[in-house]
């Protein structure tokens, strides 16, 4: 088994081929932009990453469906799991998750969904107020 030595300058990102932050000279164009820019706009570096990430690798629509209804069964189990289980400290969180599936879906052209979400959950869990609450915060209903 090889041994793993690492110089205390570079670390382990150097070990694995990924630049020191302060060397600048190994970071590509684009990851330089990034880092200006979140610094010039006061914004978080991994946000802008994210964005920048989008745009040079880009999903096929076919590729967004199966990412998003994974995410979508998701947000349902964990809704459906703390509502269920009286978690009302998170009740807020849930909400929120499924207003965000709600405007995704509408974004990619199915209308209505979010009074469609919403109408589901306020019939599925009627005797929780306080989740009924969070919801119509969220959905703006």
């Amino acid at each position: 088994m090889k041994k793993l030595t690492v110089s205390l300058k570079s670390g382990i990102a150097g070990y694995v081929g990924f630049p020191d932050g302060n060397d600048l000279s190994l970071q590509m164009d684009f990851e330089s932009e990034i880092v200006e820019e979140s610094h010039r706009l006061k914004i978080g570096t991994f946000w802008n990453y994210f964005q920048g990430w989008k745009k040079y690798f880009q999903m096929s629509q076919e590729e967004k469906n199966t990412y998003f209804a994974w995410a979508e069964k998701i947000v349902y189990s964990r809704a459906n799991a703390i509502v269920s289980g009286q978690h009302r400290s998170h009740y807020g969180e849930v909400a929120e998750l499924l207003a965000l599936v709600a405007e995704i879906k509408e974004g990619m052209g199915k209308l209505g969904a979010k009074q469609m979400i919403f109408q589901e959950y306020k019939k599925k869990f009627p005797r929780h107020s306080s989740f009924q609450a969070e919801m119509r915060g969220y959905f703006g209903v």
